[in-house]
């Protein structure tokens, strides 16, 4: 955790290391103070998501060590990948500079902001009550803020296809924002349904 080069692979590794019980937990503790004391604010929010993060699927999988393996596999292949290329989703804990810690808990309840990032730009929901936005970015503090994993797959679609997806979306869904939506609600969306459509969208078929 030296130059901005060590800094960016460190960054990489530690997305590995994080989904390891216990050294991960460590690493973590120790990670926090040297980006606290470099005054890295994004960086030491995700030491602390790494260090608190309550994952209770995972806790609660019925075979909790292959669901612990399949983690650090994820990781170790977002790791070897270029995020600038392909399908990614990222995940933030909700609240911002509120809360640094992520919870995912059994029954399909996240309680993170996901985006989605193609070929380098993302998408992401930016919701209230009376209206929706759908931040379009290739800005790096955004990407820096959210933990990636890659997802495969091609990309079917052109920016400008995604990008008047994303209009349409507005259009569609403006007063239908919902923090606690699930998928399968049909009258409400929020940034995890948001993200599960995009990519859908990217698999249809052009007319």
């Amino acid at each position: 955790m030296g130059n901005k080069q060590s800094d960016k692979e460190e960054k990489k590794q530690y997305q590995i290391i994080k989904t390891i019980p216990i050294v991960g937990h460590a690493y973590s503790y120790a990670r926090a103070f040297v980006y606290l004391h470099k005054k890295d604010s994004v960086e030491f929010k995700h030491s602390l998501d790494g260090l608190f993060k309550l994952d209770l699927l995972t806790i609660t999988h019925p075979e909790y060590g292959r669901k612990t393996l399949a983690d650090i596999k994820d990781a170790i292949n977002s790791a070897k990948n270029d995020q600038d290329v392909g399908i990614w989703i990222g995940k933030r804990p909700i609240g911002g500079d509120f809360n640094p810690i992520s919870i995912s808990v059994p029954g399909g309840v996240d309680a993170n902001h996901w985006a989605a990032m193609i070929n380098g730009v993302v998408y992401h929901v930016q919701g209230k009550v009376t209206k929706i936005n759908i931040d379009i970015t290739t800005s790096e503090k955004i990407k820096n803020s959210f933990t990636w994993t890659h997802k495969g797959g091609e990309v079917r679609k052109t920016q400008s296809k995604f990008s008047n997806f994303c209009r349409d979306f507005e259009d569609k869904w403006a007063k239908k924002y919902s923090l606690f939506a699930l998928h399968k609600d049909k009258d409400k969306i929020n940034c995890q349904t948001f993200v599960t459509d995009l990519l859908m969208f990217n698999q249809q078929e052009d007319d």
